[in-house]
């Protein structure tokens, strides 16, 4: 196997070259080391100004939508994931889906489903309101201050599903 080899370029940059046997040549790597250079400005000198060198490209490619305020590598990634993650939800429920991607797609399904939502109205809310230890607004007389305890309410948020910022 032949041993990297070093040298510097014409403008005196520092090369490295590496044996291809040491190279990940699958075809997630490629993509990636192709999507990493595309957005480098090949014609920037990084011993000038890295940061143009390593992100030119990819700031002169890419527009920020009126909805953000900003846009890098991870919100792109985050959008691309939401894509991703919404395509899956919208597929009919196979009988050989696994049992979160069953829920998920139903949870999806029932919270899109307006006509459902009005029918029912608010009814659910109040329920759940009721078994988490009811608001004393919506119960009136019927709420007392005295069973409340901050420590069991967030027991009864948390068993039911909720986080502790509900």
């Amino acid at each position: 196997m032949p041993a990297a080899l070093e040298g510097r370029n014409r403008n005196g940059s520092l090369f490295k070259t590496v044996d291809i046997n040491s190279v990940c040549l699958h075809p997630t790597c490629v993509h990636e080391a192709s999507s990493v250079l595309s957005s480098m400005d090949l014609n920037v000198d990084p011993c000038d100004n890295f940061y143009d060198f390593a992100c030119g490209q990819f700031i002169k490619k890419t527009t920020i939508p009126d909805e953000k305020s900003s846009v890098n590598r991870f919100t792109l990634i985050s959008d691309e994931l939401q894509m991703q993650l919404r395509q899956i939800v919208d597929e009919p429920v196979k009988a050989d889906d696994l049992k979160p991607f069953r829920l998920a797609k139903d949870l999806f399904r029932s919270c899109i489903n307006k006509s459902r939502i009005e029918e029912r109205g608010l009814g659910p809310f109040r329920e759940l309101l009721k078994e988490l230890g009811g608001w004393p607004v919506l119960e009136g007389d019927a709420w007392k201050e005295a069973d409340f305890t901050w420590l069991n309410t967030v027991y009864k948020f948390r068993k039911a599903g909720h986080g502790n910022n509900s």
